[in-house]
């Protein structure tokens, strides 16, 4: 399953890359008190020049959504503009909660991007996470799980 087009947005490859080293969710949590995704849409923001957060034409808010949920945990992923979508508020939802859509995503980044943290697509598949030892997943991603 895919997400339309028109309720999905990626950054240009030439702008697809990891922003803000070593920041996690859980870092982010603890310095920015409810606002757990500040460096991952502050990437997103410099990536394509907009101001975050984004708001579409009828005013809805658009959500910077990680497209493996484990990089939330991981300081080399959790600001890399490969692994993040800006996704209309009616779908944002499944690209953690619909493994079909997440699997999509994945595919889609190694097509817009070789981006392959997992190694899924390139036949050599991590344990868990990225399988960089700084990466604290340790949870399997969802495509081949």
């Amino acid at each position: 399953m895919a997400i339309p087009d028109e309720f999905i947005e990626w950054v240009s490859p030439d702008k697809a890359r990891l922003w803000f080293p070593g920041h996690t969710r859980e870092s982010d949590k603890i310095k920015y008190v409810g606002r757990g995704n500040r460096h991952a849409q502050d990437a997103w923001g410099k990536a394509t020049g907009r101001r975050m957060p984004f708001k579409g034409p009828n005013g809805e808010t658009w959500t910077v959504c990680h497209i493996y949920a484990w990089a939330t945990k991981c300081p080399n992923h959790y600001t890399h503009t490969a692994g993040l979508v800006l996704v209309h508020p009616a779908y944002a939802w499944q690209t953690d909660q619909d493994k079909d859509v997440a699997a999509w995503l994945q595919e889609q980044a190694f097509l817009r991007f070789q981006y392959d943290p997992t190694g899924s697509f390139r036949g050599k598949r991590a344990k868990s996470g990225c399988g960089d030892p700084l990466c604290k997943a340790g949870v399997p991603h969802f495509r081949g799980a």
